[in-house]
Protein backbone atom coordinates (compact mmCIF):
# COMPACT_ATOMS: atom_id res chain seq x y z
CA UNK A 1 0.00 0.00 0.00
CA UNK A 2 1.44 3.49 -1.17
CA UNK A 3 2.14 5.59 2.30
CA UNK A 4 1.46 9.36 2.51
CA UNK A 5 -1.49 11.46 4.32
CA UNK A 6 -4.05 10.66 2.09
CA UNK A 7 -3.16 7.08 2.60
CA UNK A 8 -2.71 7.14 6.34
CA UNK A 9 -6.26 8.60 6.19
CA UNK A 10 -7.80 5.98 4.00
CA UNK A 11 -6.50 3.31 6.14
CA UNK A 12 -8.28 4.70 9.43
CA UNK A 13 -11.66 5.49 7.65
CA UNK A 14 -11.32 1.52 6.57
CA UNK A 15 -10.30 0.66 10.30
CA UNK A 16 -12.93 3.07 11.85
CA UNK A 17 -15.74 1.53 9.43
CA UNK A 18 -15.14 -1.68 10.30
CA UNK A 19 -14.79 -1.33 14.22
CA UNK A 20 -18.42 -0.42 13.67
CA UNK A 21 -19.48 -3.10 12.05
CA UNK A 22 -20.11 -1.38 8.76
CA UNK A 23 -19.51 -3.19 5.61
CA UNK A 24 -17.64 -1.21 3.40
CA UNK A 25 -14.91 -1.44 0.61
CA UNK A 26 -12.59 0.80 -1.65
CA UNK A 27 -13.12 1.83 -4.60
CA UNK A 28 -10.36 1.48 -7.56
CA UNK A 29 -9.72 4.32 -9.98
CA UNK A 30 -10.79 2.88 -13.55
CA UNK A 31 -11.66 4.54 -17.02
CA UNK A 32 -14.82 2.93 -17.04
CA UNK A 33 -15.80 4.07 -13.40
CA UNK A 34 -17.84 6.63 -12.29
CA UNK A 35 -16.39 10.10 -12.38
CA UNK A 36 -16.16 11.49 -9.38
CA UNK A 37 -17.28 8.37 -7.47
CA UNK A 38 -15.82 8.33 -3.53
CA UNK A 39 -12.92 6.20 -2.07
CA UNK A 40 -14.85 4.29 -0.11
CA UNK A 41 -18.50 3.05 0.30
CA UNK A 42 -20.43 1.53 2.70
CA UNK A 43 -23.70 0.26 2.92
CA UNK A 44 -24.94 1.06 7.02
CA UNK A 45 -26.52 -1.44 9.37
CA UNK A 46 -29.86 0.35 8.05
CA UNK A 47 -28.99 -0.04 4.39
CA UNK A 48 -28.07 3.28 3.62
CA UNK A 49 -25.23 4.13 1.38
CA UNK A 50 -22.57 6.06 2.57
CA UNK A 51 -19.51 7.42 0.30
CA UNK A 52 -16.70 8.89 2.03
CA UNK A 53 -14.41 10.95 0.02
CA UNK A 54 -10.89 10.94 1.61
CA UNK A 55 -8.70 13.90 1.25
CA UNK A 56 -4.83 14.83 2.76
CA UNK A 57 -5.33 17.51 5.19
CA UNK A 58 -5.37 20.90 3.65
CA UNK A 59 -6.89 19.68 0.17
CA UNK A 60 -10.50 19.54 -0.84
CA UNK A 61 -12.62 17.75 -2.95
CA UNK A 62 -13.22 18.19 -6.54
CA UNK A 63 -16.45 19.37 -8.08
CA UNK A 64 -16.89 16.04 -9.62
CA UNK A 65 -16.23 14.72 -6.26
CA UNK A 66 -18.17 16.51 -4.14
CA UNK A 67 -21.74 16.29 -7.33
CA UNK A 68 -20.96 12.63 -6.41
CA UNK A 69 -21.52 13.22 -2.53
CA UNK A 70 -24.38 15.52 -3.37
CA UNK A 71 -26.38 12.92 -5.88
CA UNK A 72 -25.44 10.42 -2.47
CA UNK A 73 -27.46 12.73 -0.10
CA UNK A 74 -30.17 13.73 -2.41
CA UNK A 75 -31.03 10.20 -2.60
CA UNK A 76 -31.21 9.53 1.47
CA UNK A 77 -27.47 8.26 1.65
CA UNK A 78 -24.70 9.81 3.46
CA UNK A 79 -21.90 11.48 1.80
CA UNK A 80 -18.70 12.51 3.83
CA UNK A 81 -15.09 14.25 3.07
CA UNK A 82 -13.17 12.80 5.64
CA UNK A 83 -10.04 15.13 5.17
CA UNK A 84 -7.81 14.28 9.19
CA UNK A 85 -8.47 14.06 12.72
CA UNK A 86 -11.79 16.35 13.14
CA UNK A 87 -13.46 14.46 10.36
CA UNK A 88 -12.79 11.55 11.70
CA UNK A 89 -13.95 12.22 15.11
CA UNK A 90 -17.38 13.64 12.82
CA UNK A 91 -17.31 10.04 10.96
CA UNK A 92 -17.20 8.19 14.46
CA UNK A 93 -19.65 10.23 16.92
CA UNK A 94 -22.14 9.69 13.57
CA UNK A 95 -21.48 5.91 13.30
CA UNK A 96 -21.39 5.51 17.10
CA UNK A 97 -24.51 7.15 17.48
CA UNK A 98 -26.22 6.00 15.08
CA UNK A 99 -27.41 9.04 13.70
CA UNK A 100 -28.29 7.42 9.92
CA UNK A 101 -31.79 5.99 11.78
Amino acid sequence: MKTGPENKIKKQVKDLLNSHGVFNFPVAASPYGYAGISDRLAVLPNGKFLAIEVKAPGKVATPLQMEFLKKVNANKGFGFVVDGEEALKALDYFLAKKVYY
